[in-house]
């Protein structure tokens, strides 16, 4: 049997992580470093779609005690997303994951948020019952992926968890976010959303079922921002990011947001709610004057 003594990519065939499985060597293993091995397997074999992969899943879930579909889309974040494999950032965002799907909503004082948030205030008196949120899951062990929601699959998110405000039991804007790092929270996606209209068959008709009426005369992606800040502060991140337009997962996909939409949306709006933009060191010359950064706030 080829057993593991670091944290390397060691590559074992099929039936060598099998025996390690079976052998109950994989129990001396730490959370860390047993995660960190799951990763590594999934890098060497992942995709040749090996059975022994589930099955190594199974086991680390039941060995650490955490659920199997948060696990493997933190995994999936981890390395498509973040570009980093490493256990610490699936922890991370396993973290994030579980706390949200756990009764997150019920420390969430909306009344007090929409209060705050509505231009007008009589406007708000006569609307704010008519406003809710909601946790939106990607639909499969996914990075991103359509949202799973008791009567919606077509809100597209760019993380596999969101949050979701809606007017009139019809969803309205998105915010979708994950850790970066131990310390920083980052928003990748906030948007208004409008489902679309399928036909029997599931094919898009080319019509959307509504306009985002509850948005009017609401600074909605201020709301969202400061949701994600308190699910920061929360979980024990000290930083809050926005991703820059720059850096939008779609700004060059064909069908995919454009530069001046994506400016707007992320750039303008984490400017305005006091969010600093990050620059590499001057030093660094050519990175100083063509790279774009993301933007940050400190927070409690």
């Amino acid at each position: 049997m080829v057993t593991l003594s670091s944290y390397s990519l060691v590559e074992l065939n099929t039936k060598e992580l099998e025996e390690n499985i079976n052998s109950g060597y994989l129990d001396n293993f730490s959370e860390d470093r047993l995660i960190q091995f799951w990763i590594n397997q999934n890098e060497i074999l992942g995709s040749e779609g090996e059975p022994s992969l589930e099955n190594l899943l199974d086991y680390v879930s039941k060995e650490t005690k955490k659920n199997p579909e948060y696990l493997e889309k933190s995994r999936l974040a981890a390395c498509e997303i973040l570009k980093k494999c490493d256990a610490e950032t699936v922890i991370n965002i396993y973290n994030s994951i579980e706390f949200i799907n756990n009764g997150f909503l019920n420390k969430i004082d909306l009344e007090k948020l929409l209060s705050e948030n509505f231009e007008n205030k009589k406007t708000s008196e006569k609307k704010i019952n008519d406003y809710s949120i909601d946790i939106v899951n990607t639909a499969n062990n996914s990075p991103f992926d359509y949202g799973k929601r008791k009567k919606f699959r077509d809100i597209f998110l760019d993380t596999p968890i969101g949050i979701t405000l809606i007017y009139k039991d019809k969803p309205n804007a998105v915010v979708s976010f994950i850790p970066k790092d131990k310390n920083t929270f980052m928003i990748h996606q906030l948007q208004g959303v409008m489902p679309k209209i399928y036909d029997k068959e599931g094919k898009f008709t080319g019509e959307y079922k509504w306009h985002s009426r509850g948005l009017f005369g609401l600074d909605w992606q201020k709301l969202l921002v400061e949701l994600c800040i308190t699910v920061a502060e929360e979980v024990g991140y000290n930083k809050m990011g926005i991703k820059s337009g720059y850096n939008n997962h779609w700004l060059n996909e064909k069908g995919g947001i454009k530069i001046k939409a994506a400016l707007k949306k992320y750039d303008g709006v984490a400017e305005r709610l006091g969010f600093v933009q990050d620059k590499p060191s001057f030093f660094n010359f050519f990175s100083y004057i063509f790279e774009k950064g993301d933007w940050y706030k400190k927070i409690n």
